[in-house]
């Protein structure tokens, strides 16, 4: 087996969720727990990027998305502070 043959198998062998099937345990719940974390900075960054009126449409202020943005990306309670 080549490097490259190897790389291409453990490529292709993924789950669902793109994370490679060969990680089991606490890596693979690792992993799954920075690609949430990876999403909620975007999303939480998209959010303070929002017009006014897009905002009212969602039924937001600017101040709770402010709020919401500021969170650090590990802070997934969904709790109101």
């Amino acid at each position: 087996m080549t490097l490259s043959t190897c790389c291409e198998t453990e490529t292709a062998a993924t789950d669902a969720g793109g994370i490679p099937a060969r990680l089991t345990g606490g890596v693979r719940a690792g992993y799954r727990r920075l690609a949430r974390w990876n999403r909620l900075r975007h999303e939480r960054h998209q959010l303070g990027e929002l017009s006014d009126d897009l905002l009212r449409d969602i039924g937001l202020t600017r101040r709770e998305a402010l709020r919401e943005a500021r969170r650090p990306f590990w802070d997934v309670t969904g709790g109101r502070r």
